[in-house]
């Protein structure tokens, strides 16, 4: 039986006891059942699923709950510090024409998640600076991010 360590409530668990997240690396998500019922208690998802979106500081809070989450339970970004506040990031993305652009070009095409703003690290092995990061749309740092692991690949070949 395989075990994972839910991040909210530090408990060492079966993995029966996370609900299931194809997306993630382990296959499941990244807080056991119990914790997700308590953190989505006191969201009022209806509301919050609806407005969201349109408010870019709120998407750029989201983002900023990203950031954290990944560092905190990625290993391949373990290493990595976060070097900002929330408020620090809000402030510097409202001030981000870039951002604001990308924003606005997301609504106008009904919110297309490949045309969603995305934070990128411009150096990849550096921190989350703000002098470090920039915003692109999903599919770019996507394929941004395909680019970069192939050139390293290249360069690093497998021992054999």
């Amino acid at each position: 039986m395989e075990f994972k360590k839910c991040p909210h409530c530090e408990r060492e668990l079966p993995k029966t006891a996370f609900d299931i997240h194809k997306k993630e690396k382990c296959g499941v998500f990244w807080i056991c059942k119990e914790c997700r019922k308590i953190y989505d208690k006191g969201k009022p998802w209806k509301k919050f699923k609806t407005n969201w979106k349109k408010k870019p500081a709120r998407y750029l809070s989201l983002k900023y709950d990203g950031i954290g989450r990944r560092i905190k339970v990625k290993d391949s970004y373990k290493n990595r510090k976060l070097l900002f506040t929330r408020q620090e990031f809000i402030d510097f993305g409202m001030n981000d024409r870039n951002y604001l652009r990308l924003h606005e070009q997301w609504l106008k095409a009904d919110c297309i998640v490949r045309l969603s703003p995305s934070v990128d690290r411009i150096d990849n092995n550096g921190d989350y600076a703000l002098d470090n990061i920039q915003f692109l749309t999903l599919s770019e740092n996507t394929k941004k991010g395909f680019i970069d692991r192939r050139i390293w690949t290249q360069a690093n070949p497998p021992y054999i």
